[in-house]
């Protein structure tokens, strides 16, 4: 259950903070906060949102342990008052409570956490690696509901249990099923509700969530913050046009538009280093290299969006 208090600090956009590696394949933790100044500059505030370090999109699965809890504390130090949720997405609980701790130590509000994968757990099972976790550690935690990683779908009736826990306050919501997407609605007054992608406000807000967590922040912060400052303001038409224009990008990639799987790490990574921010290079298994129609396809959106000039 969450308190008035965390409904105050998470809401609006939850900016996905961005892992960029050096040539060599080192973290480039300068860049991190670079990146995140960045952001706050372009209209990101404790006020319409709060950041999100190491998780899927911050690539880590590719990171050692001791890696990630220096972008933890990295990322907790760039932040400045904003709140930050740590991603300590692991199959291990052992990891995960030392991540927490460190988490907590740097100043992290939360911590993000996917069920087990690598296997398909069944309830009984996911529910006592929560309540592991749950039980050693004080950060508060949002669930993510993410099946493409664990393998299968958490109901609603799974995620009203989990709620029980004392430290389970918020759900990220990636399931792939319109009817669990609609039944998420159902525990609003239980967990906060955060979509998993931008791509789906305004709806979201019209079933409870309390905002969304999204990537495209580390490309175009400010059409994220007007799109949530639109859903805020219960201003449909607005947030409708914001979504339109964000849809420019996802249709490309749905549309086939992505060469590897999770290539969307290697476009956004691309597109930052496109207009001034400090994308760097991914780590293997995704390959670096995009070919010279994906580079002309994502400048064509920047130019859509006014974020890089058109080449004459």
């Amino acid at each position: 259950m969450f308190t008035s208090e965390q409904k105050a600090v998470f809401q609006g956009l939850g900016a996905l903070v961005i892992t960029p590696f050096k040539e060599d394949l080192s973290v480039d933790y300068d860049a991190i906060g670079f990146n995140m100044r960045d952001m706050q500059a372009k209209g990101l505030n404790p006020n319409n949102g709060f950041f999100v370090a190491g998780g899927t999109m911050g690539e880590c699965g590719s990171m050692s342990l001791d890696e990630r809890k220096k972008v933890i504390c990295k990322v907790c130090e760039s932040a400045g008052d904003m709140a930050v949720v740590a991603g300590i997405n692991d199959n291990s609980v052992i990891n995960i409570v030392e991540l927490a701790d460190v988490a907590k130590k740097a100043g992290a509000s939360a911590m993000l956490l996917t069920p087990p994968y690598y296997i398909p757990y069944d309830d009984e099972q996911i529910f006592q690696f929560y309540k592991y976790v749950n039980d050693h550690t004080e950060l508060p935690i949002m669930i993510y509901n993410n099946p493409a990683v664990a393998g299968r779908d958490l109901s609603t009736k799974m995620l009203r249990r989990l709620s029980e826990l004392d430290h389970i306050f918020a759900v990220k919501q990636a399931t792939s099923s319109i009817m669990t997407f609609v039944h998420t609605g159902m525990l609003k007054e239980k967990l906060l509700i955060f979509t998993a992608s931008s791509s789906h406000m305004p709806m979201g807000s019209v079933l409870g969530a309390n905002g969304f967590i999204s990537f495209i922040s580390s490309v175009n912060t400010p059409l994220q913050v007007n799109l949530w400052e639109a859903v805020k303001a219960k201003d449909w038409e607005l947030a409708c046009k914001y979504h339109e224009e964000e849809m420019i990008l996802y249709d490309y990639w749905w549309s086939g538009g992505m060469k590897q799987n999770a290539g969307t790490i290697v476009h956004m990574k691309k597109m930052m280093s496109m207009i001034g921010r400090k994308g760097g290079h991914v780590r293997p298994p995704l390959i670096d290299n995009i070919s010279l129609e994906e580079e002309n396809e994502l400048k064509k959106i920047l130019y859509k969006w006014n974020l890089l000039e058109e080449e004459r």
